[in-house]
């Protein structure tokens, strides 16, 4: 985002899954994604965050991650997300 604003006109952000589940702060994530005029479709890692889908599949480090994720997220980001979009 530091690399893009000096760059100017900035119309929208389309982001394409997976905000969470990879790094220490979900929570700061979702935040600033939703200062910007964006579309944001989910993620399996997203909604497995979230319970909205099932880990079992996972990698175990993916898995872990999947489960320590919901313990950093507002219950504003859980409603976010759970009213994303998929890739349908």
């Amino acid at each position: 985002m530091d690399d893009m604003e000096p760059r100017g006109r900035n119309d929208e952000i389309w982001c394409l899954g997976d905000v969470v589940g990879y790094g220490p702060e979900p929570h700061a994530c979702i935040e600033l994604l939703r200062r910007y005029n964006h579309i944001y479709v989910a993620g399996n890692h997203d909604w497995a965050a979230i319970g909205k889908i099932d880990i079992s599949d996972f990698n175990l480090d993916a898995a872990r991650a999947c489960q320590w994720t919901p313990k950093q997220l507002s219950k504003d980001d859980v409603a976010y997300l759970q009213n994303l979009p998929d890739k349908g």
